[in-house]
């Protein structure tokens, strides 16, 4: 009640006592000299900050405008092969899912690996299992109906988290993701996640997957429009992380061709299923970066020399608590140390 009220009130009233309660409403004159209320400056008393001080924001021109550069990463079909049962499979699968959202992977390889060969489970329902879940985690949770029908192998999907990347989330923004749903006259309808579908001047066929640039100043509750675009456009142009492509190969030598590498990749790195130990790596300049983890029997099985494969080769670490290093785990801190050099190295500028 003392604080809401004027302080010249406060300071004019007499108090006979000290309590606790009337502590505050002493005089200024009668509070101890070294808790006598701050005195509050005058205009011209206020001095700039010191430069060590000095907070300043960057400017539009120094931030950089999109992310050119990509991060694909190469896992073998043996992954979570062994996993006691369907749901534990399910549970590494979407682990993975979650290392490539969180160190923002624009790609992911399934290769098939002679591990997966000699197992006794089935290599090739467990690869669509792989390639399933992880389409079906990347997508936004308002087109699964759409895109994924009832089956066998998603029959634990709905018990996994939710990845929360900016395709996911309903925010405005610039780009959506959507399911196109039908055909209007001239234009598709496409489910994009918000109240009402959005209609584009492209005839397309229904359940198809595609990437929207919604069209500025209109009103959400109205009919809203837009045009369809690259799905690499918005980490282009703005830097968004806008989720990964999935592709399978039929063996290693086949990862270094695909959507991503089409070009070729310019810097590739290979890695033992074991973490990389030394923090002071260093890594050249890129613009298409491709990381392969390799199964139980490593890449010296596939290439016998790996120098001319690979610009960096790592093998072992540092000494751990365990005696291996899973390869969910082995994801997890490759990226993470990794990932400093990436975000430094990568080629900004548009070639």
């Amino acid at each position: 009640f003392c604080l809401s009220r004027g302080l010249g009130d406060v300071y004019k009233r007499q108090v006979s006592t000290q309590s606790t309660g009337d502590y505050f409403l002493m005089k200024r004159k009668d509070l101890p000299k070294d808790e006598a209320p701050l005195k509050k400056p005058k205009l011209e008393e206020i001095t700039e900050p010191q430069e060590n001080n000095e907070v300043t924001e960057p400017t539009t021109s120094t931030k950089p405008k999109g992310r050119p550069w990509t991060l694909s990463i190469a896992i073998p079909d043996c992954y979570a092969l062994n996993a006691p049962s369907p749901l534990m499979k399910a549970q590494l699968i979407s682990t993975l899912a979650r290392a490539a959202a969180i160190f923002r992977v624009d790609e992911i390889v399934l290769y098939k690996s002679e591990e997966a060969k000699q197992s006794e489970a089935d290599p090739d329902r467990h690869l669509l299992m792989l390639f399933m879940l992880l389409s079906y985690l990347e997508c936004p949770p308002y087109m699964r109906p759409n895109l994924f029908p009832k089956h066998f192998l998603l029959e634990h999907a709905d018990k996994l988290p939710l990845l929360q990347i900016p395709p996911h989330l309903k925010s405005q923004k610039p780009y959506r993701e959507g399911v196109t749903l039908g055909v209007n006259n001239t234009k598709s309808t496409v489910n994009v996640g918000l109240k009402k579908p959005i209609e584009v001047n492209k005839l397309l066929k229904p359940s198809v997957r595609v990437t929207v640039k919604m069209q500025e100043n209109t009103e959400i509750d109205s009919t809203r429009s837009g045009t369809f675009c690259s799905p690499n456009e918005p980490r282009e142009l703005l830097g968004l992380y806008w989720g990964f492509q999935i592709r399978v190969a039929e063996n290693l030598e086949d990862v270094f061709v695909g959507p991503l590498g089409s070009e070729g990749y310019d810097l590739c790195v290979g890695c033992d299923n074991a973490y990389i130990a030394n923090n002071d790596i260093s890594l050249p300049r890129f613009k298409r970066t491709l990381v392969v983890f390799a199964g139980t029997n490593g890449l010296n099985f596939t290439f016998k020399n790996l120098t001319q494969r690979f610009a960096k080769h790592f093998k072992g670490g540092a000494s751990t608590g365990t005696r291996t290093i899973r390869m969910e785990e082995a994801i997890f801190m490759t990226l993470s140390v990794l990932r400093p050099q990436l975000n430094k190295n990568g080629i900004v500028e548009k070639i």
